[in-house]
């Protein structure tokens, strides 16, 4: 069974902060880790411990290892970046041709402006 955070609270912040780094929804992590979104939303929202085969399905679907799950070790940011980027590409892909070429050229154009100040 996993160590429980401190409370409920820090435990339930701790699950939700770690997927949204990820840049994950609820439902995309219960896609990911075969559980449900329901669960995960009483995990994040109740604070309610997760099963021992639940913490191993959550940190393989964010792939963290048990102990930064746990909270035992830290997370590096840029490998979370990483994998954020990753994850707003494949959704970038799922846009139409028009609205991906806005996107990008928004993107361009951010940068563009980043780069003169």
């Amino acid at each position: 069974m996993p160590a429980k955070a401190k409370s409920k609270t820090s435990f339930a912040q701790h699950i939700t902060q770690i997927r949204k780094m990820k840049g994950l929804t609820q439902e995309e992590l219960a896609k990911l880790s075969g559980i449900s979104r329901r669960v995960i939303a009483h995990y994040e929202t109740l604070g309610k411990h997760p099963t021992a085969e639940n913490v191993v399905r959550l940190s393989k679907a964010l792939n963290i290892s048990i102990d930064q799950f746990l909270g035992r070790k830290s997370i590096k940011i840029k490998e979370s970046l990483n994998k954020r980027v990753i994850h707003n590409a494949k959704m970038l892909d799922n846009l139409s041709p028009s609205d991906k070429k806005t996107v990008l050229k928004m993107i361009e154009t951010l940068n563009n402006q980043k780069s003169k100040s």
